[in-house]
């Protein structure tokens, strides 16, 4: 996904396993916990350039990321 500085990003996550995930933007501070078969939204302004990384913490799930 790529997106200008000061753009507002909406996202809506589903979570489609049948088990909880999280949802960390490394460097943005963002982190949402989500219960399989649930959803969340997030929004927030890109404040600043750069790559940022997605992913789940939960320990075991290191390749559900982007």
């Amino acid at each position: 996904m790529t997106v200008s500085v000061g753009e507002t990003v909406q996202w809506r996550v589903l979570n489609a396993d049948n088990i909880g995930h999280t949802f960390d933007i490394d460097g943005l501070g963002i982190h949402m916990t989500i219960e399989g078969g649930e959803s969340g939204f997030l929004m927030f302004v890109a404040e600043e350039a750069g790559e940022y990384t997605f992913r789940c913490k939960i320990p075991g799930h290191d390749k559900m990321k982007g």
